[in-house]
Parts: C-alpha cells; structure tokens; sequence
C-alpha cells in the first residue's frame, strides 16, 4: 500500500507538472537532453512525459526486486526451510514471491500511467488519458525482466543475490536511461532491457520488443526454477 500511494502521488506531480515542464522544455537544450534521454522526437508534452514514466519504471522494478528478495531473507531466517518440510512444494514458494513482484510492479505502473493521464486532461493536455496507460503498460517487461533476473540470481547464487540484482539495476538506469547523455555504444545501451520499452506515447506501439523482453523475462524464470529445485535451501 505503501508503493502504491507513492506511485500515485508521483503520477499526481508528474501530470500535474505536464504544461508547466512543457513551457520549460521549449529551450531547445533541455529538450534535446531529454530526447537524448529516452523521450525520442515529438511534441513536448509528450517527450516530457515518455520521460518521466520511463524513469518511475526503474522504481517499479526496485519494488518487484525487493519482493524477491524477501526469498533470501526468509531462506536465512530458517523460515523457508519449514514450509518446504511440509507439502508445499519449492515450484509454489518461488512463485508466490514472484507473482506478488510482477503482478505488483504492473499494478504499480498502471496506477502511474492513469493518474498521470487524469491530472494531465484536467489540466488541459492533449497526451490522453488512454496514451498514458499504454505507455505505463509498455514499461512492464522491461521492469519484469529485473524482476526475473534477480529471481534467477537468488536461485543459484543466493549469497550475492542482492548485488547482483541491484548492480544490474544501476547498470541498466545507467546506460538506459544516461546512455545518449554519455554517448555509449548501441551495444552497451541495448543491455537495459528499458532501452527496448516502446517509447509511448512519442513513437507507436511496437510489438516485437514487448515479445522480446517477455521472452527473456520467462526465460530467466524457467532458469530460476531450475535452479531452485536443485540447490540445499537453508
């Protein structure tokens, strides 16, 4: 509950900033900073928020990451060895923290993407109510690809589970979200799974790199399976 109404007071500020960020962002700098930092080329209320949603996207996935972890945490408290002695099987306790980080994170990014839509329409802008939505909604593989990878990162190195997850997380703020402000390579900024998110509402939905990003989202949870089926819990 606590996400959530974070998540909605950031959709208030950021919708409610949308024609007041729009007038600041007509310097042709800051707008070009912003292109160059995911919001792609379009009106500038639009680059404005495609901005925004896909940096709040990057908290999303700090929420899901968090919720799997809670596994490793419950590993060492001895708590999971106690379920796992009696019928529960290891396939159920892997999948109940999962789903609450990738059921939760999209909840979280579609609460965003809505009330953004709102406060913007009732201040006046033109992004639209439905745009927003879709917008939040293209940012979900992407965040549960951090989710699955730090799933799969408990699973077989649960030790180091947590740097793993969080580094990967900072990597991919870093050359997603910075990677046209420090002119890294294509191939380095195409490691965050964010740099893939369908930029909306500046550019059209896309299809492949939805697919593509859930592909390697269910990848890593199969890998995350395996993984915890066979290692000593405790």
């Amino acid at each position: 509950m606590g996400w959530l109404a974070g998540f909605a007071i950031g959709g208030l500020v950021v919708g409610g900033l949308a024609k007041s960020a729009t007038d600041l962002i007509k310097d042709p700098g800051i707008a070009d900073l912003l292109r160059k930092m995911g919001g792609g080329a379009g009106l500038l209320e639009d680059v404005y928020l495609t901005t925004e949603i896909g940096f709040i996207s990057v908290i999303a996935a700090a929420f899901g990451i968090v919720v799997a972890l809670r596994l490793r945490s419950e590993e060492v408290a001895g708590h999971a060895e106690q379920v796992l002695a009696g019928a529960t099987t290891r396939a159920r306790v892997l999948a109940a923290h999962t789903l609450v980080g990738l059921i939760g994170s999209a909840v979280l990014m579609l609460v965003l993407g809505g009330v953004i839509g709102v406060v913007d329409a009732a201040a006046g802008g033109s992004a639209g109510v439905g745009r927003l939505l879709g917008s939040a909604a293209a940012h979900v593989p992407a965040v549960w690809v951090c989710i699955a990878l730090a799933v799969c990162a408990y699973a077989w190195l649960p030790r180091i589970a947590a740097g793993v997850a969080w580094g990967a997380l900072a990597l991919f703020l870093t050359v997603g979200e910075f990677g046209g402000l420090l002119g890294l390579p294509d191939w380095l900024t195409n490691l965050a799974p964010f740099t893939h998110s369908p930029r909306m509402p500046v550019e059209p939905f896309s299809a492949a790199p939805v697919v593509g990003l859930l592909a390697v989202a269910t990848a890593l949870l199969a890998l995350a399976y395996a993984g915890f089926r066979r290692r000593d819990i405790g």
